[in-house]
């Protein structure tokens, strides 16, 4: 620290010696540990202080990324990467879907065409109604007669 020898420690308690004399030399040196103590809670103190300001600083850059990224939209940015165009999108709309089915039940109504003329694309080919009879559920069991 003070790169103080032991031949400049010896020229220092000779001189304290003769300054202050050999009665009150040990209530001289605690007087100087207390302030050499004091000085050392101070300058912790100090050190700590700093750490905390700067500890402080680094939590604010924290939370100012924090408030930018938090008007970050993960739902969008997933719509973006997938349907960038927006065509997926306009093909699964439900309100075309609603529309259609509004039209046809109107067309069923008014006693017109069961199935709209144009077929969208959402619903594909129309599929043939099936006309048979529904099959017997639960086959009888012949061991048990009951069993109907």
């Amino acid at each position: 620290m003070f790169d103080i020898g032991w031949q400049e420690l010896f020229i220092i308690a000779a001189i304290a010696l003769i300054v202050v004399g050999p009665k009150d030399l040990p209530r001289v040196l605690s007087q100087i540990t207390k302030y050499i103590r004091k000085a050392r809670g101070i300058a912790r103190e100090f050190q700590s202080s700093i750490d905390e300001v700067v500890r402080q600083a680094d939590l604010e850059e924290i939370r100012k990324e924090v408030e930018t990224s938090s008007g970050f939209d993960l739902k969008d940015e997933i719509r973006n990467a997938i349907d960038p165009g927006g065509e997926m999108t306009r093909q699964f709309d439900i309100s075309d879907v609603k529309a259609d089915i509004e039209r046809s039940a109107k067309a069923v109504t008014e006693g017109q065409a069961s199935t709209p003329t144009e077929t969208p694309a959402v619903y594909g080919p129309p599929q043939p109604e099936d006309t048979t009879a529904p099959a017997d559920p639960l086959p009888a069991d012949p061991a048990n007669p009951q069993s109907r």
